[in-house]
């Protein structure tokens, strides 16, 4: 999963949003980040989206298009690793 969240990462960075995130602090269960607190309007979303798609060289579902998806990295790491899996 740690290169998810690198993925995840990245691909807030490309559209101009920079985190700090502890990754090895991220493998406890203590530590998540609210991807919310970042992604803040739904010009923000639509434009993260488009940049996970480019990323991951995937198309995300319609399923994955809701803005409660990406509430943590961790659970938006967790779906996108299960759809990557599943395709």
């Amino acid at each position: 999963e740690q290169n998810m969240y690198t993925i995840i990462v990245e691909s807030l960075e490309k559209i101009g949003i920079c985190i700090d995130v502890d990754f090895e602090a991220l493998e406890t269960e203590d530590y998540d980040i609210n991807l919310q607190e970042y992604v803040t309007d739904s010009i923000t979303f639509i434009t993260f989206v488009l940049s996970l798609e480019d990323n991951l060289g995937i198309e995300l579902p319609d399923d994955m298009l809701f803005y409660e998806r990406i509430s943590s990295i961790k659970a938006l790491a967790q779906n996108l690793k299960g759809l990557i899996e599943c395709q």
